[in-house]
């Protein structure tokens, strides 16, 4: 047997020996947990950034409206392209991500699921200011199929203030913004934020 052992001479302590020792039993696991729950809060509170689930929160430079302001982007493959090229006269997600952000991977691994039964008409596109090293490895470890971009030195993401992720940005066909979504909001698959463009 392995783990807490207890011997016979300690059940054979005097009682109140034994409550001593459950107290602080007690107390020490209500410290760890308490630790443990403060540790989680400021976790929490650090990935939000990266994980935050309030669609209306963050405050960035694009609206609703606004005609999406043309970058610079380069693919996984090291060509540059310009983000007009990529979405031009498609109405069009882009998916704003962190290669460490557990809700991106879980947004991008439901999007990439539904990715191939989209229309012509539609593009789907990931962007992130990771080195393409990790986006490369983030679209083999999820077996992404569509695009993604990375927008290093931050030419689109921090000019726009984007530091929510994922954020997922709806497109019109005139490249005008329909939507901006914050985080991966459970029952909403490519098909919900499609049919909003």
């Amino acid at each position: 047997m392995t783990g807490l052992h207890i011997t016979g001479r300690c059940l054979s302590a005097p009682r109140s020996r034994g409550r001593r020792a459950s107290r602080t039993v007690f107390l020490l696991l209500l410290g760890v947990s308490l630790v443990a729950l403060l540790g989680f809060l400021a976790g929490s509170k650090v990935a939000g950034r990266a994980a935050r689930q309030d669609p209306h929160t963050p405050a960035i430079l694009l609206r609703k409206g606004q005609i999406l302001p043309d970058s610079a982007m380069v693919g996984l493959d090291g060509r540059e392209a310009s983000l007009s090229s990529v979405v031009a006269g498609k109405k069009s997600l882009l998916v704003v991500l962190s290669t460490e952000c557990g809700a991106c991977e879980l947004l991008a691994s439901r999007f990439n699921k539904e990715y191939r039964r989209i229309g012509p008409e539609y593009r789907l596109i990931g962007i992130s200011s990771d080195p393409i090293p990790l986006l490369s490895q983030f679209r083999k470890n999820g077996n992404l199929t569509f695009p993604l971009f990375n927008d290093a030195p931050g030419r689109f993401i921090d000019r726009y203030g984007i530091n929510t992720f994922p954020a997922t940005i709806g497109l019109n066909r005139d490249g005008e913004i329909e939507f901006i979504e914050f985080g991966f909001l459970a029952g909403k698959d490519l098909s919900h934020y499609l049919k909003r463009l």
